[in-house]
């Protein structure tokens, strides 16, 4: 759990780090993609 959990918090600084380089779309859908594998644990 402590290594999903340090998975999430560097994704959350990646997605705010270039949220000015991506668009805002594509950051959706990875972030839909990263909440269905947390509902599947």
């Amino acid at each position: 759990m402590q290594i999903v959990r340090n998975y999430v918090e560097m994704f959350t600084t990646d997605l705010q780090k270039d949220f000015n380089e991506f668009n805002p779309l594509e950051s959706l859908n990875t972030s839909k993609k990263h909440i269905k594998m947390r509902n599947f644990k």
